[in-house]
């Protein structure tokens, strides 16, 4: 199968941005292993809490403009008008650039208030140089993102998850090297290491923009060739394609900002409400670093669904409605749910049955570890919920419901900032994620409901898939149950021989899952394999 061909397939298209984002996020989560024992446990929150709100800014930044410069970029190249594509693309940079520097300049003023409002008056000063250091990197990242959504309308996944991998190893890197020089070389204070860790973003945005520009060279010529010779006229009325941009850019940026708020919620409020249950601030600061550090990182694993299939969707549904081809617009959306639930269900439930021993081979954790294993066991379910999540948000978006679905991430940010710090002063940690899995159950109803109603589109088959693959998830968790009987606990030894522990047993309740789905025919139907096939030409 040719390049052209793999990138007509929505499949092909979430998976390899999925794998690319996959590769970036397990990147991210190995280095957590020693960055964590380079910074130390009671520094964490320094380097943990402002790369949270930094990740917010970056989910708002590249799910508004450049989702809409994919959109237009995919409409245009539909009927062959490079013209008007390259002419978007330049205004795209001009506007990043914009919003980047806005961006950083409000980060500046408000960092006091933020810092002041997470931390004890004592951390306020330490936690505001992480804000500050943290600012100069959202110039980059916006402009950043304006190339890959270029590239994305033009369904060239490939260099998107090769643009994130490197960011990521840039970013982990620089962590590593200079965390290990400040604190083992110079005998510099630990925090400094944070400070370190939150610059690699800026450093590694660098980095990124650097090789998107040397991808220019070889794939602008080509483009330019083409609208040269292109014989019908494009769009050259800058203004025009400007106020469109933002006008498609607008409701997916509030898309983002509501949709991914239970982040920034949970960052603002989680310290505070600890405290309020009866937490020491020893042990807030232990739990709200854990959960906005280690735990966050062990979430985005099932999490890289959703960006990846997110950005895969956008062309392909925009092409299709805009034949009007609304059978192909109901594949698209039953290939894709299925794709993601196939895959998000058993590894979100992996977090939840091995929560203990995954964490106590990553982060080791000591007498807090029951806690840790605890509060994991909790997020896997709020890990899944943000896997799903966005991936309706897409649909509605893509298929042209933007304000009925502006509404409905509305009620979600509405409830999730009500709900959040009360019930966390009820229930402890356990309630951020409560109040997160109340938000997300009205939101996906209600979009669920559009689904049905403005797309024709039936839920059978999605819920008869859905229920075997939770009847497979029975074997993923019965064979979890076996296996610290027979000696697969996973901790309570040696931090290697946890992790072949952990390794044999996620492989064996993998396998259970794999073997009962394939009896049930589910990746044969959802990735349309045909294993006799493979087998004869095998």
């Amino acid at each position: 199968m040719n390049r052209e061909k793999r990138k007509q397939s929505i499949l092909a298209g979430g998976l390899i941005s999925t794998a690319g984002i996959f590769v970036s996020k397990l990147i991210g989560l190995l280095y957590m292993v020693p960055f964590t024992a380079i910074v130390g446990s009671e520094n964490m929150i320094f380097y943990s809490l402002p790369l949270n709100v930094y990740t917010y800014i970056l989910n708002v930044a590249t799910a508004g403009l450049p989702f809409a410069v994919a959109t237009m970029v995919a409409r245009s190249v539909t009927f062959d008008d490079y013209k008007t594509s390259l002419l978007i693309k330049k205004l795209a940079h001009i506007v990043m650039f914009a919003f980047g520097v806005v961006s950083m300049l409000l980060l500046v003023l408000c960092s006091g208030l933020i810092s002041s409002f997470q931390v004890a008056q004592e951390y306020a000063d330490q936690l505001r140089n992480s804000y500050l250091i943290l600012a100069a990197a959202l110039i980059f990242v916006p402009m950043l993102s304006a190339g890959r959504g270029f590239y994305q309308g033009l369904k060239d996944m490939e260099l998107n998850a090769l643009s994130q991998t490197l960011e990521q190893i840039v970013r982990v890197a620089f962590v590593l090297c200079a965390g290990a020089l400040c604190v083992y070389v110079f005998h510099q204070d630990q925090i400094w290491a944070a400070y370190f860790g939150v610059m690699s973003t800026g450093i590694a945005a660098i980095a990124a923009l650097l090789h998107l520009r040397f991808y220019d060279r070889k794939q602008m010529p080509r483009l330019r060739k083409l609208a040269k010779e292109q014989e019908t006229k494009g769009n050259d009325d800058k203004q025009a394609l400007l106020k469109e941009m933002l006008w498609i850019a607008f409701p997916y940026l509030l898309m983002a900002a509501l949709g991914y708020s239970d982040m920034i919620v949970n960052s603002l409020f989680l310290n505070q409400g600890l405290l309020a249950y009866g937490y020491s601030e020893a042990a807030s600061s232990l739990i709200s670093g854990a959960i906005t550090g280690q735990i966050q990182k062990l979430m985005s694993i099932p999490m890289v669904l959703a960006p990846g299939f997110s950005a895969a969707i956008v062309p392909y549904l925009t092409v299709n409605i805009a034949k009007k081809d609304w059978k192909q617009v109901r594949r698209n959306i039953d290939d894709c749910l299925g794709s993601v639930l196939y895959i998000g269900i058993p590894i979100s439930f992996c977090l939840f049955a091995f929560a203990t021993p995954i964490y106590y081979v990553m982060y080791g954790g000591g007498e807090m570890l029951p806690i840790y294993g605890d509060i994991l066991r909790w997020y896997a379910l709020e890990a899944f919920l943000n896997t799903i999540g966005p991936i309706f948000n897409a649909f509605m978006m893509a298929g042209g419901l933007a304000k009925l679905n502006l509404r409905n991430l509305g009620i979600f940010a509405l409830l999730k900032i009500i709900l959040t710090y009360p019930m966390i002063m009820l229930f402890g940690y356990s309630g951020s994620v409560l109040s997160t899995v109340i938000a997300y159950a009205i939101n996906i109803l209600l979009d669920v409901y559009a689904f049905k109603k403005y797309f024709h589109f039936s839920f059978r088959y999605v819920n008869r898939r859905m229920i075997l693959m939770l009847i497979c998830t029975g074997a993923l968790y019965a064979v979890s149950l076996v296996c610290p009987f027979i000696g697969l606990k996973g901790y309570d030894c040696g931090r290697f021989m946890a992790l072949i522990q952990l390794g044999i047993a996620g492989l064996l309740s993998v396998g259970a899952y794999a073997a009962l789905s394939c009896y049930f025919r589910l990746p044969q139907t959802i990735f349309h394999i045909d294993f006799k096939k493979i087998l004869k030409r095998g």
